[in-house]
């Protein structure tokens, strides 16, 4: 990991973490007791590479 931030949210009922999370542009890893949330350009990265990067034919094979 090249890049770590530590973020203060001030949480009520009205402005719950998780949402405020989003409204930075952080995907929250956890509903309620949030510890960790990865950047939103992060996960779109990751969804394309998976999207476009070859099949492992070896999964699909099976052990003799």
């Amino acid at each position: 990991m090249e890049y770590l931030e530590d973020i203060d949210l001030v949480v009520c009922s009205c402005h719950p973490a998780a949402i405020q999370l989003v409204s930075q542009g952080l995907f929250p890893c956890s509903p309620l007791a949030l510890t960790l949330a990865v950047s939103m350009d992060m996960l779109e990265f990751v969804s394309d590479l998976f999207v476009n990067m070859a099949p492992n034919e070896q999964a699909w094979q099976q052990p003799l």
